[in-house]
């Protein structure tokens, strides 16, 4: 794989060890709301140094800018299959956003710390009761706080090509918090990057938009895994088709 993308990772992450404090430190003093809006533009510009470190250029759909730059109550899912979808993730991370994440990224130096900041739900995954109460409480503050929520129903990075089941999770708490779920397919992260790889190649990041969801308010744990199986058969289709064509750089 490539090493000089492995050097540009190690030059990236060692200007965010001055980057990451800092954010800590202009977040520290603001109240949650006010956090929720600065928090991601300072995402972001993390996001893209560390895209441009490492050579990436993303690229949105007019479907995925329009959902992206607009705040509303909502769940957005994601394909995750690679290191470079935290970097990616961050170039274009939305105002008012909160991330369902695994619990033990709350104990990544500096990265932890930064994410408790910016309002991102941890989940544990040994203990299923615990992860539905965190998962409950997110959904609570959602309409509350006009937030909008960015899971993958993975749930974890794929080590093989395709996608792995997805959880209910993401669909359970769109329906507890009555808002609509956006896919958001992202196109190249795996192939520029794969899992086990020290660096990424020079490349582009597509993501994409499709057409948002609903999951009925009294659905059962039959019926949300019927949502979330549909959901990842209209996963596999687009990223069969590839990433479209029309859409401009983010940066």
């Amino acid at each position: 794989m490539s090493w000089l993308g492995g050097l540009r990772v190690s030059l990236g992450r060692l200007v965010s060890i001055v980057v990451l404090p800092a954010i800590i430190l202009s977040l520290l003093p603001l109240s949650l709301e006010r956090r929720l809006v600065l928090g991601p533009r300072l995402a972001r510009i993390w996001g893209r140094m560390m895209l441009a470190f490492c050579g990436i250029r993303l690229r949105l759909t007019p479907a995925a800018r329009d959902v992206l730059e607009n705040r509303a109550p909502r769940v957005l899912t994601l394909n995750h299959s690679s290191t470079l979808d935290l970097f990616a993730g961050g170039a274009f991370y939305p105002e008012g956003c909160v991330t369902i994440a695994k619990a033990e990224l709350r104990k990544v130096p500096l990265l932890g710390p930064a994410t408790v900041l910016l309002g991102m739900v941890y989940i544990d995954r040994s203990d299923a009761g615990s992860a539905r109460a965190s998962l409950h409480a997110a959904a609570a503050r959602v309409v509350a706080e006009r937030l909008v929520v960015l899971i993958s129903p993975e749930g974890t990075r794929n080590k093989t090509p395709g996608l792995l089941p997805f959880k209910t999770g993401a669909f359970e708490l769109a329906a507890a918090a009555g808002v609509p779920v956006v896919p958001l397919v992202w196109h190249g992260c795996r192939e520029l990057w794969p899992m086990g790889a020290v660096g990424p190649w020079p490349g582009e990041v597509v993501v994409d938009a499709l057409e948002p969801l609903t999951v009925d308010k009294d659905a059962d744990r039959a019926a949300l895994r019927a949502v979330a199986d549909r959901l990842r058969e209209r996963y596999e289709v687009a990223l069969a088709a590839g990433p479209p064509t029309r859409g401009r750089a983010l940066f």
